[in-house]
């Protein structure tokens, strides 16, 4: 885990990296994740499947909630 806040009740399993990153409370991600640039929402698990089709752009951070993955981009697009 580098330059990140996690949140009180998160998990990171031994093996997960975790850069630049906010998790919120409750979060649990599992071994062999590799996050750089990210929001995890409350309680959201996230694991390398769920990663394999996220979105990614260069310079997006990644939003990741319990049932879908955004881009920032996406996410100001949706609210212009």
């Amino acid at each position: 885990v580098k330059k990140s806040v996690l949140s009180a009740g998160v998990t990171v399993e031994k093996g997960a990296e975790i850069e630049e990153c906010v998790v919120l409370p409750g979060a649990f991600i599992e071994k062999g994740v590799k996050l750089k640039r990210a929001i995890i929402d409350a309680d959201t698990r996230v694991s390398p499947e769920k990663l394999k089709s996220a979105p990614r752009g260069k310079n997006d951070i990644l939003v990741i909630g319990q049932r879908k993955i955004q881009t920032s981009k996406e996410i100001s697009a949706e609210n212009s």
